[in-house]
This record gives C-alpha cells, structure tokens and sequence, in this order.
C-alpha cells in the first residue's frame, strides 16, 4: 500500500477501536465482566502487554493532546501480507516466515522496516472496519484476513547497511 489517505484512515480506525479495549481493560467497574469475557474468547489479543503501545498510540507525549501517533508510522510503504484460507500446517509460522525474508530483503537494500499488527487486529477483529476497508484493501476469501503489515521506508538513521554482494562459491559434487 503507497495511499497515504489509505494509511491514515486505517491509522484512525485503529485508534478509534483500539481505544475502546483500553477503556475496557482499564476499568475496574462493570467493565470487568466484559474484560474477563474478552479474556476467554480472544486470549491473545487481551494480553496486557500492548496495552502499554495502544496507550502510547492514542496518547502520545508531545503535549498536544488532540492528537494520536499514526500506527503506519508515515511510512511511504506498507507491506500486507495475507495468508491462504486454505493454508496446510501451520498459517502463523508461514506468515513469520515470510515477513522476515521481507524483512532481510529489505533491511540488505538499506530500508528500515516494522512490523505493526495493532491494525490487522483492528480488521480482523472488528466488523464495521472490515466492511468499510474490504474492497479497498482487497480482502476476499481465501484471503480475507490480513496476519501482519510490514512498513518499509528509508530510515531517519543508520540502522543497518547494504548487504556487500558476491557471487557464491559452487562446489560441484560429481558422481563417482
């Protein structure tokens, strides 16, 4: 995806679903059965670890307070990466396995790169943003829900550098 409007408005609907479970995951009133159901049917995605990074999204510390990071992080590229419905063994190692060769790809070019699952979470888990985003993003079975996007753009910094290339030494194996 290079749609900048794209990116943002996905950016914003994940804030906007987002905010809700920390609302629900924050509160100690009747919210608590809500959370303990949510705990039950979504195990992994009720985990209190990326509350912290849902927290920073929808409040950042720049002092404006009317305003939320975007979750694509300006990148001039975001990489979705959607398995197979159908998909034999294991989806999530296939998937792993993929973003990371995106990843070393990428990384041996000299472009920086992130992975953000909190807006996969928002489209697969929320039904108004699924409708609105499906025919935009091209979400169709047997490839309808979306397992990571994967950023790539130049960093701000030197974090890694181009891989130096060369070409491999064959040893040929000849049959005796």
């Amino acid at each position: 995806i290079t749609d900048r409007a794209l990116m943002n408005e996905l950016s914003e609907a994940t804030a906007k679903f987002l905010g809700m479970f920390t609302k629900i995951y924050n509160n100690k009133g009747p919210f608590m059965m809500i959370k303990r159901l949510l705990c039950r049917i979504y195990p992994n995605a009720t985990d209190p670890r990326p509350m912290a990074a849902v927290t920073g999204v929808l409040s950042p510390q720049t002092g404006d307070t009317n305003t939320t990071w975007n979750t694509f992080f300006d990148a001039p590229v975001a990489i979705m990466v959607v398995p197979h419905a159908l998909h034999i063994s294991d989806p999530h190692l296939g998937m792993g396995i993929i973003c990371q060769n995106i990843v070393l790809a990428a990384h041996s070019l000299g472009l920086g790169t992130c992975y953000v699952g909190l807006t996969t979470n928002t489209i697969n888990k929320d039904f108004k943003t699924k409708l609105k985003f499906k025919n935009r993003l091209r979400l169709k079975w047997p490839y309808e829900k979306p397992a990571m996007f994967v950023l790539l753009g130049y960093p701000a910094v030197q974090a890694d550098g181009a891989v130096p290339r060369e070409y491999p030494k064959v040893e040929w194996i000849e049959p005796k």
